[in-house]
Formats: C-alpha cells, structure tokens, sequence
C-alpha cells in the first residue's frame, strides 16, 4: 500500500526534472561552454527563461530571438565575457534552440508515480510560434510558468502559508516540540510584517503632513 505521503510524488519530482534539463543538458556545445566559468551558464538560462517571462507577460509585448541577444549583451559583461554581436547571437541560439528547446526534440524524465509505476515526463519549458509579420517568437510554456514562479513569485507570495503549512504538518504527525518552535517562527515572521507596516505607517504619514 503506497503511503499517503507519497500522493502526487510525481508533482515533487517535476521540478527536479526541470532542474536537471537545465544542469545536466543535451546538445552541448564545448567551445561555448568554455567561455564560462561553472555554474555561470546556468544562471545565464535562468536569467534568460526570467527576461523572457517578463517580457510576454507586458500586454501585446512578444519576444524574438534579437530581444534575447540584446539582453544577453547586456549581461555577460556581469560574467566578465564580452562576445562581439555575432558571437552573442551564436550563443543566443545555441541557449533558445539547442538547450532550451533541445533542438525540437522529445526530452523526457523517469518519475516514479506510486502505485502505477515508472512514467516519464516531457519536459519543454519554452514554445515558439509565428507573429502576423511571420517573425518567430518566445514564450514560457505552462511547465516553465510552473518552475518559474515557484523559484521566487510563490515563496514571497505564499512565505506565511508554508509556515502556517509546516505547523499544521508538525502537529498532524505530533511533533509537539518542533510545532512550538515553528509557532515562534510564525510569531516573528508576524511581528517583522508589524514593524514594516509602522514604518510605512510612519514614512507616508509624514510626507502626507508635508504636503
């Protein structure tokens, strides 16, 4: 019998699958993975599944590949790599098509899906499609939104909810003594918010009886 923890493992290791696309990716190209130090180009295709989140979701805003070479440009110079601007789109098609789209080829993880077996998941963070001026352009796909979000926008968004969540779990097994000092997390985390909101309080009200 599965246990109940085990429900839905599969949504857990979805984002170990994308995780592992991005480190241990395919296709790649030795000479420019040599312009980086390690770790370097995988915060680069962070930063680039990041610019492009950003830049579709501006009303009627698209992004192609020159958008992402402009970007790319301004910032490898963060990384110390200055590419002239033939060598910066090489690159910027080498990390669009080669890595993130895998060269439009099916690219799948094993995942275990208790009580069902082994399955595999694709995995493509990234979808192109052809504007009305028959330009390609880019976009997060839904599984990319997913990892996206929950690398940043979901944590600042929902940090008292996963605490309230860790309570609720540490009193649900009965872990009585680790549930006081997660309910002392949560009391500071509250007084912290307090204090902020003083201080907004504060600042606007004195530039209010300023004005």
């Amino acid at each position: 019998m599965m246990h109940e923890y085990l429900e839905k493992f599969q949504d857990r290791m979805q984002f170990i699958a994308v995780i592992h696309s991005i480190v241990n990716r395919k296709n790649t190209n030795l000479e420019l993975e040599a312009l980086f130090k390690e770790h370097e180009l995988d915060n680069i295709i962070i930063s680039v599944l990041v610019f492009i989140m950003e830049k579709t979701l501006t009303e009627d805003s698209e992004c192609s590949l020159e958008d992402i070479g402009l970007y790319l440009r301004g910032i490898l110079p963060d990384y110390n790599v200055y590419l002239s601007i033939e060598e910066t789109e090489r690159l910027t098609r080498y990390l669009i098509k080669d890595i993130l789209q895998n060269k439009d080829e099916r690219r799948t993880y094993g995942i275990m899906d208790y009580g069902k077996g082994m399955t595999s998941m694709n995995i493509r963070l990234i979808a192109d499609s052809i504007n009305d001026k028959r330009k390609i352009t880019y976009r997060l796909t839904d599984q990319g939104y997913n990892f996206m979000f929950r690398t940043k926008e979901i944590d600042e968004e929902l940090s008292f909810t996963i605490e309230e969540l860790k309570l609720k779990l540490l009193i649900k097994n009965k872990n009585y003594k680790k549930g006081i000092s997660q309910s002392k997390e949560l009391i500071r985390m509250l007084v912290n918010k307090r204090n902020d909101l003083k201080q907004f309080e504060t600042k606007y009200g004195r530039i209010s009886s300023e004005q």
